[in-house]
């Protein structure tokens, strides 16, 4: 295996630490050395992937997008019909793809962070554009599938909130 990726493979053992704390115990209670303690390693060899807390933060949003991306491509194969998309979108499996506390940590951060915010705003036109794709024959399929992100991400606070199940 070459270095690039033992540094690869490295980062995204430190990304699933990371989640793992922010699932287990909140935003609040990230820090190096609880990510660091948790892989039984120093705290230096974070900040030798990672120049930050930052910039983890920011990797941990992009891990993120890049778990929901990996489930899409999964869960809504090609020639997907609107049926299955909808079965899937309004699912318990698709809203645990990410743990909801790292996904509104997340959320949190991109009101906070212009960096994370541009993340956000990326994944979320990709998406609708996917929708409005599915959506082509509908009056105003940009609205549509804008209304149904708006739909889905209220849908999963208040079942976050409510729980539902």
């Amino acid at each position: 295996m070459g270095r690039k990726n033992q540094s690869e493979t490295r980062r995204q053992e430190i990304l699933e630490n990371l989640y793992a704390v922010v699932a287990e115990e909140g935003l609040h209670e990230v820090s190096l050395s609880k990510v660091a303690r948790r892989m039984d390693v120093n705290s230096g060899i974070l900040i030798h992937y990672f120049k930050s807390k930052h910039d983890m933060l920011a990797a941990l949003v992009d891990y993120m997008i890049e778990r929901y991306e990996r489930a899409a491509a999964e869960m809504f194969p090609p020639g997907s019909s609107r049926q299955q998309l909808t079965e899937v979108i309004f699912s318990r499996s698709w809203r645990d793809v990410v743990d909801q506390r790292v996904f509104f940590a997340c959320y949190y951060m991109a009101l906070c962070d212009p960096e994370i915010m541009a993340k956000f705003k990326t994944m979320y036109k990709k998406f609708a554009a996917e929708l409005q794709a599915m959506l082509h024959d509908q009056p105003e399929p940009g609205r549509l599938a804008a209304l149904i992100i708006m739909l889905i991400e209220g849908f999963d606070f208040y079942d976050n909130i409510i729980d539902m199940t």
